[in-house]
């Protein structure tokens, strides 16, 4: 599940505080269901390192591009 967000230098940690419940929020009901992978993608490297930490420790993926995801399918699905 991902959470994708448009940052300016105004709004940064607003948005990624948004980002952030969100993903938590929307995480926590589809999780009894399957085991989910949360990210958050923004435009660009926050601005401030602890939100990478703070995300991390939540078992939240922080990022931004260059992104190089490999989206994978379930076999069977």
């Amino acid at each position: 599940m991902a959470e994708i967000k448009s940052m300016t230098g105004t709004d940064e940690a607003k948005q990624l505080r948004l980002a952030l419940g969100q993903i938590l929020r929307y995480s926590h009901f589809l999780a009894a269901r399957r085991p989910i992978r949360k990210i958050i993608a923004c435009e660009h490297e926050p601005a401030d390192e602890s939100w990478s930490n703070l995300c991390g420790s939540l078992e939240v993926e922080l990022i931004w591009p260059p992104f190089g995801l490999t989206f994978r399918q379930n076999a069977g699905h």
